[in-house]
């Protein structure tokens, strides 16, 4: 698992191949575990192989009191968990891009809603230009028609304002469009 020998393997401790920050808790567990405050504890840790890749290992210690009653005997039990914390890194990569996907669909959404807002007054004013044109094109013009729909621009020109021109936000909410929101 860790690419040593036997023989290289009874020349080090497990804090020899325990990265540098994780030794710490490590030594904590196992002193107490030898002063008999504790009789087991159990670690997912991380373990450095020989060829400097890092593993990760669930680790189970135990004591066990010898047969004269006078010390303990120590056994562990490793468990390779590399795979399965690979997997679990995996996974919350893709949750974080799928919240970054999802905040960027809110957005399109929201920007879209927006355009929407501009457009419509747009086409409104367009066509009430078109309008006006065509009355002041009869013979003779009609210029109390013309003045309508020149009137009716100027009203949907300040509804093409940006919203927060006119002291108001627009929230976007999937159930109800855009709605105002408090500020």
């Amino acid at each position: 698992m860790v690419g040593y020998t036997d023989e290289e393997l009874k020349k080090l401790t497990p804090l020899d191949i325990t990265p540098v920050n994780d030794r710490e808790i490590n030594r904590v567990l196992f002193r107490e575990l030898q002063q008999g405050k504790r009789h087991h504890f159990e670690l997912v840790k991380r373990l450095k192989r020989k060829d400097g890749k890092i593993i990760w290992i669930q680790l189970y210690v135990f004591g066990i009191p010898d047969a004269e009653g006078i010390g303990q005997r120590t056994f562990g039990m490793v468990f390779d968990i590399t795979e399965k914390m690979q997997v679990q890194d995996d996974l919350q990569a893709a949750q974080a891009e799928l919240a970054r996907s999802m905040q960027m669909s809110r957005m399109g959404t929201m920007a879209a809603s927006i355009a929407h807002e501009i457009n419509q007054p747009l086409a409104a004013m367009i066509g009430s230009a078109g309008a006006g044109l065509r009355w002041l094109a009869q013979t003779p013009p009609n210029f109390d028609e013309a003045t309508e729909n020149f009137k009716r621009i100027a009203r949907d020109g300040q509804r093409a304002q940006p919203t927060s021109s006119r002291g108001s936000v627009r929230c976007f909410n999937p159930a109800k469009r855009l709605t105002a929101c408090s500020t």
